[in-house]
């Protein structure tokens, strides 16, 4: 058995190219500083899941610019008995020093360049599929069966896309990946502004293409590993808990889907590869938030997602754990204390309400699932809506 061997290093950025992203105010003031990283590696080499351990000195943005850089970094993945495995784990110093001084502002290309904003981790809002990246494959490296990285430097427009891309790294030089990865820079699209609201318009991001030697067959597609982009509401997981758990005091339950990618993210095609316990609808459950989730559509280790197929609440994403609600009233064996649930007093007719309840999938399930209590004004009394129909409480007057 060949045993376990530790990534190792293919491609690290040169001093020059430290430059692009170091922090702007840093670079005006002459400030040198350090970063440490920790980032995973995918099978085939590039990083993700990348956090900042430290920087020197903090708030000075020392932190953000390395992980702006690991679109440049590549790897030889770690080897499980000869075989290239997805898991490794990186621990990266990146020191940001010899500037001597204040800089100012520079010209790229020449003996120094542009201060510009450098952004890393962009949400895309439109990015290559895996049949696009497959139909850019350089056909030189196709017909060699060979795979490869390239990293571009890009520049945002007005309009979220991508303009000046330039090849920062190609690995292995000759075959073509770089001019692939630029015929597919038309592709991307961020949003218009960044999380303060400022416009991106004249900033800059670099973005790591990842071209796999199996895209080459026709079987399960490469796709990186997404992270959520959006999940479902709070009230849309209390309110999907089924029905027949709830009777039957089950306090969790956990559900594996299956589902494909589709556009800007969304979940489709889902199917339940395994739930716990069985019989209790925790299957159907699952299906009907499968729509609330949305995942991203580029990785940082430079593979698409859309197109591909992947595992839902557990492995990416965690088990569907929806009845703690539920656990913190009972401790598996009887009630603790009775179960408190939101109380609602509406003063409108009775058809306006039902209309609403009928309507409206969410506020449907809370009602009938008995999350809330659903009270009315009618006259002198109110009335209370339970299995389906009104039920008076009549009001007492206070003796005096």
């Amino acid at each position: 058995m060949a045993g376990d061997t530790r990534p190792g290093w293919r491609h690290r950025p040169t001093p020059e190219q430290l430059l692009a992203v170091w922090p702007h105010e840093a670079l005006e003031r002459g400030v040198d500083g350090k970063a440490v990283i920790s980032c995973s590696v995918s099978v085939q080499g590039g990083l993700y899941d990348c956090k900042v351990v430290s920087e020197t000195p903090p708030q000075m943005g020392f932190g953000a610019a390395a992980i702006a850089l690991t679109p440049q970094f590549l790897m030889t993945p770690k080897l499980h008995d000869g075989v290239p495995v997805t898991g490794g784990v990186v621990t990266i110093p990146i020191n940001f020093s010899g500037l001597g001084g204040g800089v100012g502002s520079h010209v790229r290309g020449g003996p120094a360049f542009d201060t510009i904003r450098m952004f890393s981790s962009v949400p895309w809002l439109e990015a290559p599929t895996y049949a696009q990246v497959v139909a850019a494959y350089p056909a030189k490296a196709r017909d060699a069966k060979v795979g490869g990285h390239a990293t571009l430097n890009c520049r945002f427009d007005g309009q979220g896309r991508l303009t000046d891309c330039d090849v920062l790294t190609e690995d292995p030089a000759g075959m073509g990946f770089g001019k692939a990865a630029r015929s597919l820079v038309r592709d991307f699209m961020a949003p218009r502004t960044d999380d303060a609201g400022a416009s991106l318009k004249g900033a800059g991001t670099q973005i790591a293409f990842t071209f796999a030697p199996q895209m080459l067959n026709e079987g399960v597609p490469v796709i990186g590993k997404p992270h959520w982009a959006r999940l479902p509401e709070a009230s849309s997981m209390a309110a999907a808990y089924p029905p027949a758990a709830v009777a039957a005091h089950v306090l969790s339950g956990h559900v594996t889907l299956s589902c494909m990618v589709g556009t800007a993210g969304r979940l489709s095609d889902c199917s339940v590869e395994r739930q716990d316990p069985a019989g209790m609808g925790f299957d159907k459950a699952a299906l009907a938030l499968s729509t609330d989730f949305q995942v991203s559509i580029w990785t940082s280790e430079g593979l698409p997602t859309v197109g591909g197929r992947i595992g839902v609440f557990e492995g990416n994403g965690g088990d569907l754990r929806i009845g703690l609600s539920h656990q913190s009233l009972h401790d598996g064996e009887r009630w603790m204390h009775e179960p408190l649930r939101l109380t609602v007093i509406i003063d409108a007719p009775a058809g306006a309400i039902g209309r609403v309840i009928q309507q409206h999938k969410v506020v449907h399930q809370l009602v009938e699932n008995g999350w809330i209590h659903l009270w009315r004004f009618d006259d002198d009394q109110l009335v209370r809506y339970a299995d389906g129909a009104w039920q008076g409480l009549e009001f007492e007057a206070a003796q005096r």
